[in-house]
């Protein structure tokens, strides 16, 4: 049962679609989400799937509470197998800000490395909400998702910042101070 909750879950998350939906205004329970409606037509196999559908929303895997721990999981997985990739090879750093629809500056991060076999590899990890968009505290947040990654900012050759500014400028420095073989592209 949890396996199939669980599939769903990552099945919706790789496809990029929302898990929640529409309310019922009588019960106060989702009637049109993703998730539901994928369960339903799993639970045409399993009726005991249906039957935990059916039930009171706050008492099983199906509260959005819990959906939005189970994707927290799954992304730290995830960012465990990338940085298990890059291992102990050079990588370079590729970061960006951007502001997102609800006018929140997020932080994106790009780690690019070449394996063993001279293989480029390219991976997304982010974006990060920014408390500010100061140098000093995106830094902070870069050392904070190296230390997560248990990656070490001595193996780190390279750093760009989207466009040239002022912060990008006081990034380079201040993650430069930390590096000494960095190069800037």
């Amino acid at each position: 049962m949890l396996l199939k909750i669980f599939s769903s879950i990552r099945f919706l998350g790789r496809q990029g679609l929302p898990l929640q939906g529409d309310y019922s205004k009588t019960d106060e329970s989702e009637v049109n989400s993703n998730f539901i409606q994928i369960l339903k037509l799993r639970g045409l196999d399993d009726p005991a799937l249906l039957k935990l559908i059916g039930q009171s929303r706050n008492d099983k895997y199906t509260f959005p509470d819990i959906q939005n721990e189970i994707l927290q999981i799954m992304g730290l997985k995830i960012l465990r197998d990338i940085a298990s990739e890059i291992g102990k090879n050079q990588f370079v750093i590729m970061l960006d800000k951007a502001t997102d629809k609800a006018s929140i500056e997020q932080l994106v991060l790009c780690f690019r490395w070449v394996d063993s076999k001279f293989k480029a590899h390219e991976e997304f990890v982010g974006p990060y909400a920014l408390e500010t968009i100061q140098a000093d505290h995106i830094v902070q947040v870069l050392e904070d998702t190296l230390l997560r990654m248990q990656l070490q900012l001595a193996n780190c050759r390279g750093q760009t910042s989207g466009k040239r500014s002022g912060v990008a400028t006081q990034i380079q420095r201040k993650v430069c101070e930390r590096q000494r073989l960095l190069y800037f592209v």
